[in-house]
């Protein structure tokens, strides 16, 4: 009896991790499937396939495709945008010059040079014209969110009086132009590949230099 006891109980644990763990595999099944098909030639029931479940799960999970496919942006940036906005709290004494530049290094390293990126950016301009409501969500929910740290590293260069003056009035309603630069070297990446031949980190330098410069006061 006892050792029915112990082999239910393991069986049960053993089904509660594999529950548990269910959605990421779904969300990692559905990258790969978004990335391979396009939004529009991808199926919910290839998705299920990968991961060796019934279409009736993945949509317990995420009720549309559109859903599912919005759960993947999220988890493929929110972890990203947190690591950059984090570096903010690290030390509030942090001039905005040094916070600035560490978040544009942070930038590239999680999206310049991270493949997975590049596929996902790939995914995204192929798909934003077959699918507003994913684009609004992107530029609404996610980059919007993001470029809020952008704006708030400016204030506290124009406070600390190391930003010009008007600096703000520049740049708050398009705080995307401060990483222009590396969004330009993802799109390079993403038409032609290691052909480009550039010194990422060289590059890099170049994009902080030409920032700072154009904001110290």
């Amino acid at each position: 009896m006892v050792a029915r006891t112990k082999a239910s109980s393991k069986s049960t644990g053993i089904r509660k991790r594999q529950k548990e763990q269910r959605p990421g595999q779904i969300l990692e099944a559905a990258f790969t499937e978004f990335s391979e098909k396009g939004y529009a030639g991808a199926r919910v029931v290839d998705v299920a396939r990968r991961v060796g479940v019934t279409k009736g799960t993945v949509y317990f999970y995420f009720p549309t495709k559109a859903d599912l496919f919005k759960a993947v942006v999220r988890t493929h940036l929110n972890p990203i945008l947190e690591r950059i906005e984090g570096l903010s709290a690290e030390d509030p004494a942090e001039t905005a010059t040094n916070l600035l530049r560490r978040q544009i290094k942070a930038g590239y390293a999680e999206f310049v040079r991270s493949p997975q990126a590049v596929e996902f950016l790939r995914l995204m301009v192929i798909e934003g014209s077959r699918v507003p409501e994913i684009v609004d969500f992107y530029v609404n929910d996610l980059m919007g969110h993001g470029y809020q740290s952008i704006i708030d590293v400016l204030e506290r260069g124009v406070k600390n009086g190391e930003f010009r003056a008007n600096v703000l009035e520049k740049f708050a309603a398009f705080p995307n132009i401060i990483l222009s630069p590396a969004m330009q070297i993802n799109m390079m990446q993403l038409m032609v590949g290691d052909r480009a031949n550039i010194d990422i980190d060289q590059y890099m330098e170049a994009h902080i230099d030409l920032v700072l410069n154009g904001l110290k006061a």
